[in-house]
């Protein structure tokens, strides 16, 4: 027992280093990879990556771990990055129910990301042919579930301790397309592997095998608007760590749909019902921005030029009047249903007492109106808030204070602008800027 536990906090001492070799290189992989739970489990044969409550967890056995080398370990990590930023972890399998299209699709998808050595057999691009690059993993799917010739591609908790005896091995039970003739690819790629871990030393010729077990995935689908939540949050905050800058550019549209990137987006989504507001806005105003004094004329105050005409000539007075605001709905594509339907209550519930104009921006501005009742909303790109709050874009639109409904995750002006902004977040969301003033929704107001 004590040297199950002792090669466990090697191996994952090893990981840890790893991960500080690959943040030269892969500054943003790194900040994913930092936030994972590293977790021994020999089962998974190499390794996993799954969702647990609010936590990614990083699987992996760790005697693959400490016999693989550096750089191929290296690839196998940057091989869990990719699988959790292009939603693999959460697909159902349903959806896409040809099990080999499925894998081999997400195999090679993931793999072309990575430029790092992976373990001998790893499901590459160039070992099939009629996939051209750079598609989407669910294109590649639809045009792999019309092979008729397939070579089985086998999972690594399928193959522990078994070794593979030629090119033409039976399949063996559990592997994906057990029980199909090879497919129309070209023969797989060489890759320089570590012929001491497991991945390589039982992988044939005649079968492909993947470089991790997606069986654990299951877990993370057991519970899939929390996993999406822990996924979203861990790719965000490494986002805003390093900057847009540091996020490989074939990656940045991949992870728009995580409200990242600036990129704005040209879809719409509907808004299927509307809940009823819960703040008290009139009551949050006053205690926020205090009240907004307005020059009218009164006829009943002498005019300062001409007194004696008190009554004719108006004067003027300084009176209280309600403000004009401007609310800007975040459109990212972090913004799920949930919180637009949060939103759009809010909004309902802020114009029975107020002029309001809405703004729909996610990193740029899509739509300005009056307000109406939300029924879509237009963007659903990456996120950037400093569109709206352009001195001259406030001036166009003479508006007296801002409300930003948003959670709170993108760029925002290092600067105020010179009228109030009060930032509407999300029950869990993180103020963007140090400047203004917080309040959430779906808390009452005291």
């Amino acid at each position: 027992m004590a040297d199950v536990y002792f090669a466990a906090q090697q191996a994952a001492g090893k990981i840890r280093l790893t991960i500080e070799r690959l943040a030269g290189k892969y500054v943003f992989h790194a900040r994913v990879l930092e936030r994972f739970k590293v977790i021994a489990r020999p089962e998974v044969g190499t390794m996993a990556v799954t969702v647990s409550s609010d936590d990614i967890l990083l699987l992996h056995n760790p005697a693959f771990v400490l016999t693989t080398l550096a750089d191929q370990l290296g690839g196998v990590l940057l091989h869990e990055v990719h699988h959790v930023v292009l939603g693999h972890v959460l697909v159902d399998p349903a959806d896409l129910p040809d099990d080999w299209a499925r894998t081999v699709a997400e195999e090679v998808s993931v793999n072309e990301f990575v430029h790092e050595p992976l373990p001998n057999g790893a499901v590459a691009l160039d070992q099939f042919t009629g996939l051209p690059p750079m598609e989407s993993t669910r294109r590649r799917y639809d045009r792999l579930k019309k092979f008729k010739r397939r070579r089985p591609i086998s999972s690594p908790h399928n193959l522990v301790g078994h070794q593979g005896g030629g090119e033409n091995d039976d399949p063996q039970p559990g592997e994906v397309g057990a029980g199909q003739s090879k497919d129309m690819g070209k023969a797989p790629a060489t890759n320089k592997a570590n012929s001491k871990s497991p991945a390589a030393g039982s992988q044939s010729l005649g079968r492909l095998q993947t470089v991790d077990d997606h069986s654990p995935w299951q877990e993370a689908r057991r519970d899939p608007q929390r996993s999406q939540a822990a996924i979203r949050d861990v790719i965000r905050q490494a986002a805003l760590e390093v900057g847009h800058d540091k996020i490989p550019p074939e990656l940045l549209e991949k992870i728009a749909v995580f409200g990242i990137g600036r990129r704005p987006g040209q879809s719409q989504q509907d808004v299927e019902c509307e809940r009823g507001g819960r703040l008290d806005w009139r009551r949050l105003l006053r205690r926020h921005v205090g009240q907004v004094l307005e020059v009218r004329p009164v006829f009943n105050r002498p005019p300062r030029r001409f007194p004696e005409l008190v009554g004719v000539v108006p004067g003027h007075s300084r009176q209280a009047t309600r403000p004009k605001i401007m609310a800007v709905i975040d459109t990212s594509g972090s913004i799920g249903m949930e919180l637009l339907e949060l939103i759009s209550g809010e909004l309902a519930r802020l114009a029975r007492h107020f002029t309001v104009k809405v703004v729909e921006c996610d990193a740029a501005i899509q739509r300005v109106y009056n307000y109406r009742p939300i029924k879509e909303v237009h963007g659903r790109g990456g996120t950037d808030f400093r569109p709206p709050l352009k001195q001259e874009f406030l001036h166009n639109h003479r508006v007296d204070m801002v409300i930003y409904f948003t959670d709170g995750l993108g760029p925002a002006p290092q600067r105020p602008p010179r009228l109030p902004v009060i930032w509407c977040l999300s029950p869990e969301g993180e103020p963007p800027a140090p400047w203004g003033k917080v309040i959430r929704m779906g808390i009452a107001a005291n």
